[in-house]
């Protein structure tokens, strides 16, 4: 592990204007948290809190020089994404989490707060040392973590939400009309769907019970 001798602090502020056509929103991060908050404006603003642990002075300029936080905007897309040597050098572009066996001597975390429009669509993801929270958004989701809680309140649309280690616990304001999928290994799912529910639905369990207040009918 990191000794986290050096602490530096530091904050990242960025405002992106947007049309009032959906809007999609990626953030790719891998230690920290994500919480995004739906707003009546017409602009994402993302807040990054960003911490860096070193051992010594030597692995605080490594963790400068090799950790950069990217942030890009094409049209209604933006996308922040954590880059650093811990990610895939892969030929076929690979963007996933690459945990090397060359030992660190640092960790550079990033806390994102991200407020958005209603009708922006989220594909959001971290791996360590944080959770997710999205509440009030109405598009599309792709909702990842590993080891950490996935919570969502008053959200629309359809999508994935998935963790490893942790819960899952969503409310939704209306109930998906496309495919939707909840998981998690080591944890609880909370789903609250809204009354007149309507679908076929699949759950399973490896160690645990399922319960519904809803009334239900095997399917063949």
């Amino acid at each position: 592990g990191v000794s986290a001798e050096v602490v530096e602090k530091d904050t990242v502020r960025k405002s992106f204007p947007v049309a009032p056509s959906e809007v999609h929103l990626s953030v790719d991060n891998i230690w920290g948290s994500i919480d995004v908050t739906a707003y009546p404006g017409q602009e994402i603003r993302l807040v990054a809190g960003k911490t860096l642990y070193a051992d010594d002075a030597e692995a605080a300029a490594d963790a400068r020089r090799d950790v950069k936080l990217d942030l890009t905007q094409s049209g209604n897309s933006i996308k922040a994404y954590v880059d650093g040597p811990f990610r895939c050098q892969c030929d076929n572009g690979c963007d996933g989490y690459r945990n090397g066996r060359r030992e660190r001597h640092y960790r550079v975390q990033y806390d994102f707060h991200i407020e958005v429009p209603v009708n922006t669509a989220l594909t959001v993801s971290t791996v360590n040392s944080g959770d997710i929270t999205i509440r009030g958004t109405s598009g599309e989701f792709d909702v990842r973590n590993v080891n950490g809680r996935i919570g969502m309140a008053g959200v629309s649309g359809s999508g994935h939400v998935g963790t490893v280690n942790g819960e899952v616990r969503v409310t939704l304001a209306r109930n998906p009309v496309a495919e939707t999928t909840f998981r998690t290994i080591n944890g609880d799912i909370d789903v609250t769907f809204q009354p007149r529910l309507s679908a076929d639905v699949r759950v399973k369990t490896m160690h645990g019970d399922v319960f519904t207040d809803f009334d239900v009918s095997a399917l063949p």
